[in-house]
């Protein structure tokens, strides 16, 4: 699951967080933030073979805040009870367009 949560007080704040639960509804891993308002944010969840992968979206030098250009995929496991962000592999991620 991605969460978000937004400041009060009408700032233009977020942060968006990576979760995970079982069935039952325990928490397995602490959730890490995967995004926040001043440039960088995901969306586009998918987990398979025990790694979630989120279609991410990066500040470049030169881009406003508001409107990041840059695209890629984030990919995170659980180990040990936390989210661990993997290093992608060399070269360009698969479906970053």
């Amino acid at each position: 699951v991605i969460y978000r949560l937004d400041a009060l007080g009408g700032a233009p704040t977020f942060y968006q967080f990576l979760a995970s639960w079982n069935r039952s509804g325990r928490l397995l891993a602490a959730p890490v933030r995967v995004g926040q308002a001043d440039g960088s944010s995901v969306s586009n969840l998918r987990a398979e073979d025990g790694v979630a992968r989120l279609s991410s979206l990066e500040r470049h030098p030169g881009d406003a805040p508001c409107c990041p250009t840059g695209r890629g995929i984030r990919r995170f496991a659980i180990q040990s009870k936390e989210w661990v962000e993997l290093k992608n592999p060399a070269g360009p991620s698969p479906g970053a367009d």
